[in-house]
């Protein structure tokens, strides 16, 4: 029995947290409100002031004020963005001080 699984966001598996941030990191591309991010990567209000904050805090993400109150990934963000991104990685296979920096930020959520 093969079982595919796909980026349907509505499915009741759990997204680990660098799934989550990832999500969040590809929709921020391009200017986007908190509302739109929230939609789009299928978190709840709480989930995304917690995943928003941290990336806010750890430069991932940016805030802007014109010509509406915003978000958009940052240069670090998108270095993040392609090193998991574009690949089917698990935590446990990034570098060691990468995966722990990770792992340490994540759990503050």
């Amino acid at each position: 029995m093969h079982v595919v699984l796909t980026q349907n966001i509505q499915s009741d598996i759990r997204r680990d947290k660098l799934d989550i941030i990832l999500r969040i990191l590809s929709i921020g591309n391009s200017p986007v409100k908190k509302t739109h991010i929230l939609y789009k990567a299928g978190i709840n209000f709480y989930q995304l002031s917690r995943y928003l904050d941290l990336m806010l805090k750890t430069g991932m993400m940016e805030q802007i004020n014109e010509p509406f109150l915003a978000f958009r990934t940052t240069e670090k963000g998108r270095v993040m963005l392609s090193l998991f991104g574009g690949t089917e990685l698990e935590v446990t296979e990034a570098p060691d001080f990468l995966s722990k920096v990770v792992e340490a930020e994540v759990r503050k959520i």
